[in-house]
């Protein structure tokens, strides 16, 4: 129950439709409460929420990834703090950028989850993001080269001794993996992600 944040107004009586922060939540929206708790399937009703009502800026400030609260906190990092893995894949498919902010201490999303000793979800985030950047640097590789580039291309296909000795640059395979954090005071378990 939030007892802080309340929608005030009636649908039909004049009232706004507004909905009233308190500072007793420390900024927390509904979104950061449900990461927090681990309500996996209220996250997704949010999220289902907010695209069906597009045109409310309330709920897209109440319903947003990337908002902190008053510690620096996403709702990302709440789910990693409090060890709710389905939670925290969740909160990364919709928005892989929040993995980079840090609280108002420093710390990332990932060094958070391993510092308290959930270093599953810690490798099942780090396993989805590799696979996120190998996605999209197969994604870069594939599409057409336009501009100065292309025009390089061009030319160099037409010189084949002028292409060799100019590709010296390879993009290698896989991306390196993200080196555990120096924050981090558990051991790693190895465990995968499932």
């Amino acid at each position: 129950m939030m007892a802080g944040g309340r929608w005030g107004g009636g649908g039909g009586g004049g009232g706004s439709e507004r909905l009233v922060h308190s500072v007793r939540h420390r900024g927390m929206t509904l979104l950061h409460l449900a990461a927090a708790q681990g309500y996996t399937q209220l996250i997704r009703t949010l999220i289902q929420w907010r695209s069906v009502n597009s045109d409310s800026l309330d709920l897209e400030q109440e319903v947003d990834p990337l908002n902190v609260d008053h510690f620096s906190c996403t709702p990302l990092m709440w789910a990693c703090a409090l060890g709710h893995q389905a939670a925290a894949v969740l909160l990364y498919r919709w928005s892989s950028v929040a993995l980079g902010i840090p609280d108002s201490l420093g710390r990332l999303p990932l060094a958070v989850a391993r510092s308290r000793g959930h270093t599953r979800l810690a490798r099942c985030l780090e396993e989805l993001h590799a696979h996120t950047q190998r996605a999209q640097a197969d994604a870069s590789a594939m599409a057409p080269a336009t501009g100065p580039v292309q025009q390089a291309s061009e030319e160099q296909a037409h010189q084949p001794e002028l292409a060799m000795s100019t590709h010296t640059h390879q993009v290698p395979a896989t991306p390196p993996q993200l080196p555990p954090s120096p924050l981090s005071t558990s051991p790693d378990t190895g465990e995968q992600c499932v």
